[in-house]
């Protein structure tokens, strides 16, 4: 699994480790952790719709916050 959660650092939210060895890969793992925290079984969803987002920052950081952000 590209992503695992972290049971003992956070006690309202959700953390998670997610891996890759490109930033693309490492993006793609955290949305899929991200996702996975909002439904119950990633293996239910179909894809009816593709959407397309942009997002834009300083950092890499607040780059993979904001693609987060889009997410949820």
């Amino acid at each position: 699994m590209p992503y695992k959660f972290l049971e003992d650092i956070a006690i309202a939210d959700v953390a998670f480790e997610a891996s890759g060895k490109t930033i693309e890969q490492l993006f793609e793992s955290a949305g899929l952790a991200v996702i996975n925290t909002q439904v119950k079984s990633l293996k239910s969803i179909r894809q009816n719709v593709v959407k397309r987002i942009e997002v834009k920052a300083d950092n890499l950081e607040m780059l993979l916050f904001n693609f987060l952000q889009e997410l949820i």
